[in-house]
């Protein structure tokens, strides 16, 4: 039978559950695992409870395994592997090598025993639960496939097996430089799974270039960016795709959603910035929605007034803007907002009545006299817009302010 060697170095015990003699039928599992650490090798911890069982193991060493990864043939010296597992039944197993030979010892309820038929059977069932959990021997049976049928051979195995043996796969398919565009489209459906996320990253960025007919290939992309930890990242990968390929309408509210979900305030700004020219037009109002959640409001107002200045603002747009200036917080930002507002925004009864109501709000003299200046030197009055001009000036806290707006209402109701 053929073996190969796997190396698993310094993987601590991992921690079972208490057994309290339970019959009940329920069942619960957790694990968490962090690969690799500083110095190599797996940390892996592990708490299962099903009904009466309670397993602890500890594994350290290089271990050769057999070619379906049921059996330990081979050990460097010095490494071990024990296993204690009671359901009810206190079974324990300890091999070791001194030598580089095996030797296991076997206890049943803490007699020593040989080990039957049974005793083997439980252990193989182990190892391959390590194998599934941790990616044991996945490694070195990723360069085997990858040596006997190249790549599609790999990209097929990966679409076979999951959990910690599909993670290593794919992270050495993502390695692979001369992958052909049909591997690389099977492959990023399956890319949220790798851990690492300059691989995800990688995995992505090559993955946009790639001309198709199929539309999922984008859906896949944007499932994959969505996987991304890192809010740079993410912000850096939805500003190439917007680059690299287009959107249809459900692609442009997931990118939308991953855009509003982006934590860091730089990295969301940059990608609705970004989208202002590239997302599609139909999609307006839901990108105006989005700059409200930016945290900063300096970074809000220069959102609003890129879009403002860039854009040939329609009524219902220069309409949500002016609404959505209320909720930023700073009043000279509030002002800025709406004075660009008022410079390129159509001429419209509504339009006019929501930039005033947002004038009304700015709790700042100074910034309110900004923005009523502005409004009387370049809207056209009417006899709702002068009413409303009228109240905000009511409403101005400063004396000398308010003066000054009144003198301006005259002006320009003589014009």
């Amino acid at each position: 039978m053929l073996a190969r060697t796997i190396l698993l170095l310094s993987m601590p015990a991992l921690v079972a559950c208490s057994w309290n003699g339970s019959t009940s039928s329920s069942s619960t599992y957790s694990s968490t695992m962090s690969s690799p650490r500083e110095g190599g090798g797996i940390i892996y911890r592990e708490t299962v409870a099903r009904g009466s069982l309670a397993r602890e193991m500890d594994v350290d060493g290089q271990f050769e395994l057999s070619d379906d990864d049921r059996d330990i043939v081979a050990m460097t010296p010095g490494s071990r592997l024990s296993i204690e597992e009671k359901s009810p039944t206190r079974r324990r197993v300890s091999i070791t090598a001194p030598n580089g030979v095996p030797i296991v010892e076997y206890w049943i309820d803490d007699e020593k025993r040989e080990l039957d038929t049974a005793g083997e059977q439980w252990l193989r069932e182990i190892v391959a639960e390590l194998v599934e959990a941790v990616g044991l021997g996945a490694t070195v049976r990723a360069e085997r496939i990858l040596a006997d049928g190249g790549p599609a051979a790999l990209v097929g195995a990966t679409e076979t097996v999951s959990g910690a043996l599909r993670r290593v796969y794919l992270s050495r398919i993502v390695e692979i430089e001369d992958l052909d565009n049909a591997l690389l489209i099977r492959v990023v459906g399956l890319g949220g799974e790798i851990i690492s996320d300059g691989k995800k990253r990688e995995l992505a960025m090559r993955a946009m270039p790639v001309e198709t007919a199929n539309a999922d290939l984008t859906t896949e992309i944007l499932e994959l960016i969505g996987k991304v930890v890192s809010s740079t990242g993410q912000s850096e990968l939805l500003r190439s795709l917007l680059d690299t390929r287009p959107l249809n309408d459900v692609q442009a509210q997931h990118f939308l959603r991953l855009a509003r979900a982006i934590v860091s305030d730089s990295g969301k700004r940059d990608v609705l910035t970004a989208a202002i020219t590239k997302l599609p037009s139909k999609h307006r109002l839901e990108l105006i929605e989005a700059f409200g959640t930016v945290i900063s409001s300096t970074s809000q107002g220069a959102l609003y007034e890129t879009y403002i200045s860039t854009v040939a603002l329609d009524e219902e747009s220069a309409i949500l803007i002016a609404k959505r200036a209320r909720g930023v917080i700073s009043s000279s930002t509030q002002g800025a907002i709406v004075v660009k507002l008022i410079e390129h925004a159509p001429p419209s009864n509504g339009v006019d009545a929501e930039i005033l109501q947002t004038a009304d709000g700015i709790i700042s003299s100074g910034s309110k006299e900004q923005v009523i200046g502005a409004f009387l030197e370049k809207r056209t009055l009417t006899a709702e817009s002068d009413a409303q001009v009228a109240k905000v000036i009511d409403n101005v806290l400063s004396k000398s302010s308010e003066d000054r707006l009144r003198e301006k209402l005259e002006a320009a109701r003589q014009r």
